[in-house]
């Protein structure tokens, strides 16, 4: 029996002196269980190793101690809290370069169960966000950021990605943040991958009022977090074969332009605008009918307009102008899901001022699809929602263009309109109305569609349009018509249509009218 105590006695010793021995050191790595880590100098070691390690951590870090690099394998959960140890302040667009409390090495895989990361007001300023990723591989299953409410000096996302980020590398689950994106990533499934998940998505081009201008002109991007009113925007030209590119994201917020003059995209500049939101732009009108564009493209320039509702005080958008040097010549209109109301004569309109026969603008294209145009001019109710008068090509798929004038005009260059109405109230109440009235701008026969030229001096060049079931109305059947298609000075002018063609005669009292020129002609679509 003593030797059994004494054993016993031995063996409680031996535990004893090996437990204080050990005190100090950290714990050992025992396959398949899970590491508490509870110092910062540890959680650098752990996870800054190659080797993989499950961990569990409950720790408190300074700012000056981020961004902690995480290499190999590793699973982790736990808590963490930030403390900032200085007054100083650090923007979010220079902390989202480096304060990011941890960091997946390039090479290194990550998972993250159930992490929670405490930023106080003091340190929030100082931290971009938890986990920062690039080409590495985070599984971010369950994340949740808690910062003091009160603090708006910056936003402490979740996780942030890097420009070569792409679903390969990052995995969402349950996020309680945001997921930062820099305007770089230009990865569409991501984007749409963390927006259909509960987080929100914050950008180094995110701005509101104060800074939309700035933001703009140095990023070339921009994405509103709230309504923002400006009297212009900060665009420069390019050159041909490279183009000054800039992004409009609305994000749902409503963007005001008051400007003196008119909105220009200048030479070799494209501007995308989308976004969910609504577009406002307050112009020189330029007379009482509202002629004057609001937004102007020149030569070279690219409009992109989606997903967004644009109101204007005068015409929408022109298409080049009365001068030589400022022609749109090569320049693109991309309406796409799109509601357009203009108070203006026109929504779109291109400007056929020519020096020897030869218009300023020429060569541009326009494509309409899934949007709804509406020229609204009160004056004369003098309004017509599409104006194509130059070369090149319109393109309108799945569209309803109304106006009280014309709804389209085609008097030059290729149309192509499918599964699209075009219609006209006929509602406009000035004098030029006949047939015989070719004159400029809109002031041609009162029909819903007018096709081709009957004016000796101008618009001298051929004109095409297919028609692939549309809808044609006039809704004023006096003194009106549902389509004119003319020609002139040895000009062909060609109607391909199926569903319309029959209808055509040579009296003026048809709904359809065309004359007798041979150049004019009216055909069914091959079958």
């Amino acid at each position: 029996m003593k030797k059994i105590r004494i054993a016993v006695v031995i063996m409680l010793f031996a535990v004893l002196l090996a437990s204080c021995t050990n005190q100090n050191q950290p714990p050992v790595l025992i396959t398949g269980q899970q590491q508490v880590i509870r110092n910062v100098d540890e959680l650098k070691a752990k996870l800054g190793s190659a080797s993989s390690g499950s961990y569990k951590i409950d720790v408190a870090v300074s700012t000056s101690d981020i961004p902690i690099t995480i290499n190999g394998n590793k699973d982790i959960k736990g808590s963490i809290f930030v403390i900032d140890e200085a007054t100083s302040s650090l923007s979010l667009e220079v902390a989202q370069a480096g304060k990011n409390i941890f960091k997946v090495a390039d090479d290194a895989s990550v998972s993250i169960s159930g992490l929670t990361a405490t930023i106080p007001a003091g340190a929030a300023a100082k931290v971009a966000s938890v986990v920062y990723v690039n080409t590495g591989k985070l599984d971010a299953r369950s994340i949740t950021v808690v910062t003091d409410s009160t603090s708006t000096e910056t936003t402490v996302s979740a996780v942030a990605v890097g420009a070569d980020t792409t679903l390969d590398n990052f995995n969402i689950g349950n996020i309680n943040g945001s997921v930062y994106i820099p305007a770089k990533n230009t990865n569409d499934a991501l984007k749409e991958k963390v927006e259909e998940s509960s987080s929100g998505i914050v950008s180094d081009v995110d701005a509101g009022n104060d800074d939309f201008s700035s933001v703009l002109a140095e990023m070339k991007a921009v994405r509103l977090t709230e309504d923002v009113s400006v009297d212009s925007l900060p665009l420069v030209a390019g050159s041909e074969g490279a183009l000054a590119e800039y992004a409009i994201d609305l994000n749902g917020h409503t963007l005001t332009i008051a400007t003196a003059a008119s909105v220009i995209i200048p030479n070799y500049c494209s501007l995308d605008i989308d976004g969910e939101g609504t577009l406002v732009v307050k112009g020189n009108k330029g007379d009482e009918w509202g002629t004057n564009g609001v937004i102007g493209l020149l030569e070279g320039s690219v409009l992109n307009l989606s997903d967004l509702t644009y109101n204007s005080n005068s015409s929408s958008i022109a298409l080049g102008s009365n001068e030589e040097g400022k022609n749109a010549k090569s320049a693109t209109l991309e309406i796409i899901n799109c509601t357009i109301y203009s108070e203006g004569a026109y929504v779109v309109g291109s400007n056929a001022s020519a020096k020897d026969s030869e218009p300023y603008t020429r060569d541009i294209n326009v494509t309409i699809k899934g949007s709804t145009l509406t020229a609204g001019n009160k004056k004369d109710n003098d309004n017509t929602a599409v104006l194509f008068n130059v070369p090149g090509t319109l393109t309108i798929e799945g569209s309803t263009l109304n106006a009280d004038r014309q709804a389209l005009i085609v008097r030059g260059g290729n149309a192509t309109i499918k599964d699209s109405t075009l219609h006209s109230t006929g509602d406009f109440s000035g004098s030029e109305v006949g047939i015989s009235s070719w004159d400029s701008g809109n002031n041609l026969p009162l029909s819903a569609l007018v096709v081709g030229n009957k004016n000796s001096t101008a618009y001298n060049y051929k004109t095409t349009c297919v028609l692939e079931d549309v809808n044609i109305t006039m809704d004023n059947q006096e003194d009106t018509y549902d389509i004119v298609v003319s020609s002139c000075n040895g000009k062909s002018v060609t109607l391909t249509t199926s569903q319309y063609a029959d209808n055509f005669t040579n009296k003026e009292t048809s709904r359809y009218y065309t004359d007798s020129e041979t150049t004019t002609v009216i055909q069914k679509s091959e079958v």
